[in-house]
């Protein structure tokens, strides 16, 4: 379940930085 995690996170911050650029048009 170690390396699940870490794709996970690393999932995470991808979409977050997806969502962020989503909402802020640059």
């Amino acid at each position: 379940q170690k390396p699940i995690r870490g794709v996970v996170c690393i999932n995470v911050s991808y979409i977050d930085k997806i969502s962020i650029r989503e909402e802020e048009p640059f």
